[in-house]
């Protein structure tokens, strides 16, 4: 059977049915060949945060391979961030894949929203007629519909969600890497090989984004050692409980640091409760763009978090970082990279699951355990 990565048994019945009956249509269709040098190349990535941060990766791969190519990607305007100041990015399409728009608003909405960019962006893409499409999301919403009427010339992905007969390589997924790993093998087919330990993602702040970062780490305590700790995950079964980061806390006082609370806007309540009005804390909620908290996490001396964006930060800033991970993760896949972190999981038979547990034991971590770390 085909191997999908879904583990709800109905949507695997549905996605093997659907996969033989129109695979075998699509068998007659003739396909084009890879082209040796594309021109124009479309990386299709709609994913949040993170995802995105880890593919950037390999945009200097790809730019060393094909040096005269264009290379433009579509993306969920949440991400555009992340794209910012980028050299091997050329244009950027919008599409806002409803499924993963984490916008306080209505689904209807959401589904308005992505129809709207959905076709907007289209129409841009099918006037370019691109030489080359990568799809590197291997799950729902990865809008390989653009595979069919994108009017793209030869496209490569995985099948692992269905619907491979739409494109014209669909590579293997091989269980047990890492998520660069599976970008890689969508690369393999163009020449492209590197190892997982030469690759980081990249970021590239402005001038103005250092100096406001510099600005705001000068007005701390310069005589004490600064440590890092950023707890909201967007998702709370991610998180630890307020009395383990109190204990983090607690930890980092004894040992003199300046302790730093980091975190969105919304996480502003989360990261009170857990300061509990503490003097020695300082909290900057919704206080940086993403890469200002990458320029801050920098000039830190030790970052504490879990399984979020903040990982993969801290883990390309090469400060020494704590990472805490729920079951609910395949490490192997979605680890933050770098040599400056420290990964810490408690393992769970049914792990990695999809939606967590009412218990969540996985993430009743012995604190104490970091203590000689930090």
């Amino acid at each position: 059977m085909k191997k999908y990565l879904t583990k709800k048994i109905f949507i695997r019945f549905f996605l093997t049915i659907v996969d033989i009956i129109f695979g075998f249509i699509f068998s007659f269709f003739p396909k084009n060949k890879l082209p040796n040098n594309p021109k124009k190349i479309l990386i299709v990535k709609p994913d949040h945060l993170g995802d995105m941060l880890l593919t950037t990766s390999i945009f200097r791969l790809l730019k060393e391979r094909f040096f005269d190519a264009r290379i433009d990607i579509v993306s969920g305007e949440w991400a555009c961030e992340i794209l910012k100041n980028n050299p091997y990015i050329s244009k950027i399409y919008f599409i806002n894949v409803f499924s993963l728009n984490r916008e306080g608003i209505s689904r209807i909405k959401k589904i308005y929203n992505f129809l709207k960019t959905y076709f907007l962006s289209l129409k841009q893409i099918r006037k370019e007629n691109y030489d080359l499409g990568l799809f590197l999301r291997a799950r729902r919403g990865r809008l390989i519909s653009l595979a069919l009427i994108g009017k793209i010339k030869y496209t490569i992905g995985h099948g692992v969600a269905g619907f491979g007969f739409l494109l014209s390589k669909e590579v293997e997924w091989e269980n047990g890497k890492h998520e660069v790993e599976h970008y890689l093998e969508i690369l393999a087919p163009l020449g492209i090989k590197k190892d997982l330990k030469y690759l980081l993602p990249e970021l590239y702040p402005s001038e103005k984004d250092k100096e406001r970062s510099h600005d705001i780490y000068k007005s701390l305590n310069g005589k004490k050692k600064v440590a890092i700790v950023h707890p909201g995950s967007g998702d709370i079964s991610k998180t630890l409980s307020n009395e383990k980061w109190e204990k983090i806390l607690d930890l980092l006082d004894k040992k003199e640091y300046t302790i730093v609370l980091t975190g969105n806007e919304k996480e502003k309540y989360l990261l009170k409760s857990i300061a509990h009005n503490k003097q020695n804390i300082k909290i900057f909620a919704g206080s940086f763009n993403i890469l200002e908290l990458f320029e801050f996490f920098k000039l830190a001396n030790v970052i504490i978090t879990v399984d979020s964006l903040s990982a993969h930060l801290a883990g390309i800033s090469r400060v020494k970082t704590i990472v805490f991970y729920s079951a609910r993760i395949d490490i192997s896949q979605w680890k933050a990279l770098g040599e400056n972190i420290k990964h810490y999981k408690i393992e769970c038979e049914k792990s990695p699951c999809e939606s967590g547990c009412n218990y969540m034991k996985c993430m009743d971590f012995d604190i104490e355990k970091i203590r000689d770390i930090i």
